[in-house]
């Protein structure tokens, strides 16, 4: 009887111990449409460590916008980058247009809206733009976003 019980609880041990239920702060990640909506998202929210968790571009430019002592901390150059160009808050509005390249890598061009409800504009002297391309790829197993916020100089 006494080898029983302790098959048993062997058992409920084994079992409980392959659940998952361990809650994440991390983002849910998914297909390359939701990592991109998680993404900009994350602008919006100014969630500096969603915004590392699914770029997956390069960081030297974005750097620039950072203090010295802060090039290390990628949450702190998304912080620094985000406040230096975007001083409104900006939300996702819509997908334009989405092109599957291969089956790890999407093209979307998405617009934002101010908080307004009008359409993001970022301008330059000789031209305006409210659309923006937004390459999404496997990266490790994962979608990845690849090009940083919208810049507004």
């Amino acid at each position: 009887m006494k080898k029983f019980i302790f098959a048993c609880l062997i058992g409920i041990l084994v079992v409980a111990g392959c659940t998952n239920d361990i809650k994440r702060s991390e983002p849910a990640l998914g297909g390359p449409e939701d990592v991109l909506k998680q993404y900009v998202n994350a602008i919006t929210d100014r969630d500096y460590a969603t915004l590392v968790e699914l770029y997956g571009g390069d960081y030297d430019w974005l750097q620039m916008f950072a203090p010295e002592s802060d090039r290390q901390d990628k949450e702190k150059i998304f912080e620094s980058y985000i406040q230096s160009v975007m001083p409104e808050k900006i939300s996702f509005n819509e997908i334009k247009d989405k092109k599957e390249i291969s089956e790890d890598e999407f093209v979307f061009v998405i617009t934002f809206k101010d908080e307004d409800g009008t359409l993001f504009e970022v301008r330059t002297e000789d031209s305006s733009k409210t659309e923006f391309t937004y390459t999404v790829k496997r990266v490790d197993g994962v979608f990845k976003v690849m090009e940083p916020p919208p810049y507004q100089s």
